[in-house]
C-alpha cells in the first residue's frame, strides 16, 4: 500500500508544472520577495482592489520592471498559490509514507497540514479566498485535488489494517477533515490563539479519536439520540364518564 501511495504521489507532483511558460526563469530572493508581498497586499485588501502598481510601489520598482516575471496580475495570484500548494503537498506527502497504521499516518498529516496553514497563513489565507479568481485551466493544474486523494487513501488504509472504523464514508470524512483544518484561518489571532501546536494537536488528536471510535458504541449512542429525537405521537383523548346524578 505505502509502495503504491508512493508511486501516485511521485506521479502527480510529476504532472504540476508552472502554467507560465516564458522564458524568464522566476527564482531567487527577488522572486520569493515578490510572491510574498503580492501575498501581503491581496490579503490585506483583496485581489479585486489590489493593483500591480499597488505591489510595485510595495517594493519600491517601477510597476514595468514586474513584467520582467510575470504578464498580469492574475500570473501573481496564481503563482502565490501555487507556490503554497506545491511546498504543503511535498511536505505532507513525505509524512504519508513514513511508517505507522493508517491512523498514525492521518494523524500525523493532519497536524502538519494545520501547522504548515498557520505557519503561512497568508499565503493560505490568499489561496482560500481568492482561488476562485483564476480560470479554469489554472485551478485544474494546482495540486488541490492531491490533498484530497492523499487524505481518502489515509483513511483507506486505516480501514484496511484496523486502525479506522470501516463503517465511516471515506469521501465525508476526507472532506470533513479538510473543512476543519482549512477553516483555522478563519479565527486563528497570532499572539492571542492557542499556540499553533496545540491547535494542531488537538485537531488532529480529535479526528484520529472520531475514527477510532468503536461502531458499537457510535451505533448504541445514535439509535438513542434518534430515539430521544422522534416525534411522539398524538394520542387521542379518553371520553370524559358522565357524572353520576
Amino acid at each position: 500500500m505505502v509502495k503504491e501511495s508512493r508511486a501516485r504521489y511521485v506521479r502527480r507532483a510529476a504532472t504540476d508544472k508552472p502554467v507560465l511558460d516564458r522564458n524568464r526563469k522566476p527564482g531567487g530572493e527577488r522572486w520569493a520577495e515578490l510572491l510574498e508581498t503580492s501575498a501581503k497586499i491581496f490579503a490585506a485588501k483583496g485581489y479585486a482592489a489590489t493593483s500591480l502598481q499597488d505591489i510595485a510601489e510595495e517594493l519600491q520598482i517601477l510597476k514595468g520592471s514586474l513584467y520582467y516575471y510575470i504578464d498580469s496580475k492574475e500570473d501573481l495570484l496564481y503563482e502565490v498559490i501555487r507556490d503554497v500548494l506545491v511546498k504543503a503537498h511535498d511536505h505532507l506527502s513525505e509524512l504519508a509514507l513514513l511508517e505507522g497504521t493508517g491512523a498514525e499516518r492521518l494523524e500525523r498529516v493532519i497536524h502538519a497540514h494545520v501547522e504548515y496553514l498557520l505557519d503561512h497563513l497568508t499565503a493560505t489565507t490568499v489561496y482560500l479566498h481568492e482561488i476562485t479568481r483564476l480560470d479554469h485551466a489554472r485551478r485544474k493544474s494546482l495540486p488541490s485535488h492531491n490533498f484530497v486523494s492523499m487524505i481518502a487513501e489515509l483513511l483507506q488504509a486505516g480501514q484496511e489494517d484496523g486502525s479506522i472504523r470501516k463503517d465511516i464514508d471515506v469521501e465525508i470524512w476526507t472532506l470533513s477533515i479538510l473543512g476543519t483544518a482549512n477553516w483555522v484561518y478563519r479565527w486563528y489571532t497570532p499572539g492571542r490563539s492557542p499556540s499553533k501546536e496545540k491547535v494542531a494537536s488537538e485537531i488532529a488528536a480529535f479526528n484520529r479519536a472520531a475514527l477510532e471510535r468503536v461502531t458499537a458504541t457510535r451505533s448504541a449512542s445514535s439509535a438513542a439520540v434518534r430515539s430521544r429525537t422522534k416525534p411522539v405521537a398524538a394520542t387521542k383523548a379518553r371520553p370524559s364518564r358522565p357524572k353520576a346524578s
